[in-house]
């Protein structure tokens, strides 16, 4: 029972050790942040040596943003399905991959551009492009399906 303790308590020790989770957080990124998103649950901040990066959940919509230490809008990781995925992106997607199914998307924002990293599906591939906010796209990945897949 003591190696189990003592086990358990090098545990959280260590844990402490690494996780940098924020306990004072400035009050205008807070309020900056609750106006942005007020429908934000599941919210988690941590802090690195020079940022601020929250995560959380808003209406299905998983978000990691990225503050600098000023406050500043850093960047932006959003992942969805296709159902979430802007329309002019969508229309491009379906106009050229017919036949593809949308399995994800992971948006990545920052201050001056906005990259869709989309992942489809069809009966032999598994293909990943990134398409930006005009429709320009290059291919990420592509692999073939395994049999059965």
């Amino acid at each position: 029972m003591k190696k189990i303790f003592v086990l358990v308590c090098f545990f959280l020790i260590s844990l402490g050790s690494f996780a940098f989770f924020v306990r004072n957080i400035d009050e205008k990124l807070l309020r900056s942040f609750k106006e942005a998103f007020p429908n934000a649950q599941q919210v988690i901040w941590s802090e690195l040596s020079e940022t601020y990066i929250v995560y959380f959940m808003e209406n299905g919509v998983r978000t990691r943003i990225t503050y600098g230490k000023s406050g500043d809008f850093v960047e932006a990781f959003r992942y969805y399905g296709e159902q979430q995925l802007a329309p002019s992106i969508l229309i491009n997607i379906k106009k050229k991959f017919p036949g593809k199914r949308v399995f994800g998307v992971t948006e990545f924002s920052t201050i001056s551009s906005v990259d869709y990293y989309v992942k489809m599906v069809d009966a032999k591939h598994w293909l990943t492009i990134k398409m930006d906010a005009e429709g320009d796209w290059v291919w990420v990945e592509r692999y073939a399906k395994a049999p059965g897949d």
